[in-house]
């Protein structure tokens, strides 16, 4: 007969310390399992940034093939930046969203892209008119470079390192650089422009890019310690359709002796573009 069990015991005639769990043990239970959630907690965090940032990537590069597509159905022409009313601003709907360059590729997506970084905001979202009905809207948080649209193709100087598409937050959210928000609409997060508000560079004034997604740059310092939506920063999709890290400062903007930006927003002379 097993020692565990016997039919003659008295009810209760057992150590009450073999029954149930102490205190102590509790406590202790309690301290491991804070011990381990605090070893593993980063490593979680870590790992859930990594996939944001796979995520954001897969979907920039979806972006940049349709915007492809739209070039190669357009003589090489990239997207406008938005249709035009005609004092140049944006064309608002009835619902105030503006139809952008957006609204013309997402027909050449991937279904099952979307055009919101996992790491953003619901406040840097900005939205704009669907191409394919009145009733619906397309939300994003990617930006294409304004210095690009409309231009062909073969008139980009520099294309592996001119920013074509980049991660941008809407209306100056989460204290984003954006001293010139277009007026009355509710979106501008489509558009990286320069913070003079005009189409080219001007010596002696035009300083850095806006809406790019990096927080605590509302002021317009870009420092290397701004926070990207990324542990490296943001990612960038070049003219030519390869993908770039980058951080705050490249928002930057350095003219050369024409006049014309060095680095990553160089634009094409006005003749390229009419």
């Amino acid at each position: 007969m097993s020692e565990r069990y016997d039919p003659q015991a008295v009810e209760g005639d057992v150590n009450r310390g073999e029954q149930y769990v102490s205190k102590r043990d509790v406590r202790i239970l309690l301290v491991l399992v804070a011990v381990a959630a605090a070893v593993l907690w980063p490593i979680y965090q870590y790992g859930k940034r990594a996939s944001q940032r796979t995520i954001c990537a897969t979907q920039l590069k979806a972006v940049s093939d349709a915007v492809g597509l739209y070039a190669e159905g357009h003589d090489a022409g990239l997207p406008p930046l938005y249709r035009a009313a005609p004092d140049g601003s944006p064309d608002l709907d009835s619902r105030g969203l503006p139809y952008t360059w957006i609204s013309d590729v997402t027909p050449g997506m991937n279904v099952r892209a979307t055009l919101i970084c996992p790491a953003a905001l619901p406040s840097e979202v900005a939205v704009q008119e669907d191409s394919a009905t009145k009733t619906k809207s397309i939300r994003s948080t990617y930006g294409m470079f304004a210095g690009l649209g409309g231009v062909k193709t073969y008139n980009v100087d520099s294309p592996a390192v001119t920013a074509l598409i980049s991660e941008t937050s809407n209306r100056g959210a989460n204290g984003t650089y954006d001293p010139v928000p277009f007026p009355d609409g509710k979106s501008d997060g489509f558009v990286i422009g320069f913070d003079t508000g005009d189409p080219d560079p001007e010596k002696g004034k035009t300083k850095a890019v806006t809406r790019l997604a990096f927080s605590g740059t509302s002021t317009g310092t870009f420092s290397e310690t701004a926070a990207g939506r990324h542990d490296d920063g943001n990612q960038f999709i070049t003219a030519a359709g390869s993908l770039l890290q980058l951080k705050a400062p490249a928002a930057r903007v350095r003219l050369g002796s024409d006049g014309y930006p060095v680095d990553f927003w160089r634009t094409p002379p006005q003749s390229a573009r009419d």
